[in-house]
């Protein structure tokens, strides 16, 4: 639980330069530009249990005034998110009982790396889900009302799984097998979606967070899901780094 106290706190500090860093990287690729609004939907509405419009207008203010940022702010931004990195790779050892065995200019060069490649994967996952509903022997099939809903409501699923899978995965300074990095993203998307139900079920019949925080509301909840996220995918580290202890 300390593990995801202390990602909560630099996840608070790192989101807004993230954000910035993600769409800087994507004014680089033309192809991309136009994936950043569907980015910042998917993970605002799918990863973001409430408040996503609140949340998303303070996003869009803090990128439209990038512009007016110096080169030295923008260092800063980038080293605080890579910070979050450099504390998620050191918990997610931590679970697994290893240590970082890399000098601190390689792994400043692997922090880097995920977080240039890391925002390009993610909207190519989204523009390739796009692109294959668009495909005229798909597009009608879509279109069906019974085939459009289960289509929609799987997509995100999907992709939370790909995404949870390569974070047990990759994150790890271990060799993990794939299957168990697999069988644990399922898992972790599994918890997350009865969380993110849970979450929005009680906040919807139970307002009386409204009553004492008012027009605040927004920053605990928004406090409480980011350490509840990081519980989750803690968690999934943990059954990933059990299954493969026991069946290696």
């Amino acid at each position: 639980m300390m593990r995801a106290a202390s990602l909560t706190f630099t996840t608070l500090l790192s989101i807004v330069p993230l954000v910035i860093f993600t769409f800087y990287i994507f004014s680089f690729f033309p192809a991309l530009q136009s994936a950043g609004q569907s980015v910042e939907i998917f993970l605002l509405h799918n990863f973001v249990a409430s408040s996503a419009n609140t949340i998303s207008q303070q996003l869009q203010n803090f990128v439209s005034q990038t512009k007016t940022l110096s080169w030295t702010t923008i260092i800063s931004l980038i080293s605080i998110a890579l910070l979050m990195i450099y504390n998620i790779v050191d918990t997610v050892n931590g679970v697994w009982h290893v240590s970082m065995h890399r000098d601190s200019v390689f792994s400043f060069i692997i922090y880097l790396i995920i977080l240039c490649v890391a925002p390009i994967v993610f909207a190519i996952l989204l523009l390739l889900s796009s692109y294959l509903t668009s495909l005229p022997f798909l597009s009608h099939f879509v279109e069906i009302d019974v085939v459009r809903r289960p289509f929609i409501s799987i997509s995100p699923f999907l992709i939370e799984w790909i995404v949870f899978t390569l974070f047990h995965w990759i994150i790890p300074s271990c060799r993990v097998y794939f299957r168990y990095a697999v069988f644990a993203g399922l898992i972790t998307t599994f918890l997350f979606e009865i969380a993110k139900w849970g979450f929005v079920l009680y906040f919807h019949y139970f307002s009386t967070y409204q009553l004492v925080y008012g027009a605040l509301a927004t920053i605990p909840i928004f406090f409480i899901w980011i350490y509840l996220s990081w519980l989750i995918l803690i968690l999934g580290a943990l059954i990933c780094n059990l299954l493969q202890t026991q069946n290696p």
